[in-house]
């Protein structure tokens, strides 16, 4: 999955994604400073989109 394709499941789901979707674009979001590790009450792990990746998104659509 591309990083936009990532991205872009964050922003409509609340800022989240679970990192099992696409590991290696969830850490390149990350170090882009697009998202943050997130962990959910589950324990699943997750990234929360960052107002810097909500910002990319914005300027994708």
């Amino acid at each position: 999955m591309e990083e936009y394709e990532l991205l872009g499941y964050a922003a409509v789901r609340s800022r989240l994604a679970p990192v099992s979707l696409a590991p290696a674009t969830a850490r390149r979001l990350v170090t882009k400073g697009w998202a943050e590790p997130y962990e959910m009450l589950t324990g699943l792990e997750a990234i929360r989109l960052t107002d810097e990746g909500m910002r990319a998104y914005a300027r994708l659509v």
